[in-house]
């Protein structure tokens, strides 16, 4: 009888050790994820729409240009278009670096990029047809 009381408490306390263990792991977890950035953090939304506009001007830029006075320029509208999105180098930077640590979020931003180039294309390939046809 001794020995079913000992085994007993030793469950128990086993128990109560397990259940803390995955309560503290848990809690620390959600702690680390629900940190904030020390900077302004962009909506995945957001995001998408600046690398959109960046990846529009560097296509642009490697179909015409190569030149050293072209990559000056492209720096330029680079600047101008973060300046347009009300953001500066030194945040997208930062924000490249955090979406960069999480996969799952970097791929969902890159699949909306991916949707804004594929609806610009059947756009303007709407366009073309049209402009085909009239002639």
């Amino acid at each position: 009888m001794r020995l079913n009381s000992i085994k007993n408490t030793l469950f128990a306390g086993f128990a109560v050790l397990a259940i803390l263990s995955v309560f503290f792991t848990f809690s620390c977890q959600s702690e680390k994820n629900e940190e904030l950035p020390d900077f302004s953090l962009y909506s995945e939304e957001e995001f998408a729409d600046i690398l959109f506009d960046l990846t529009m001007v560097e296509s642009a830029y490697r179909l015409n240009m190569t030149t050293a006075d072209a990559n000056l320029k492209r720096d330029k509208i680079h600047q101008s278009i973060l300046a347009i999105h009300k953001t500066d180098t030194l945040t997208f930077d930062q924000n490249w670096n955090y979406f960069s640590a999480e996969p799952d979020k970097m791929i969902s931003v890159y699949e909306m990029v991916i949707k804004k180039i594929d609806d610009e294309r059947q756009k303007r390939g709407a366009v073309i047809q049209k402009e085909i046809k009239e002639e």
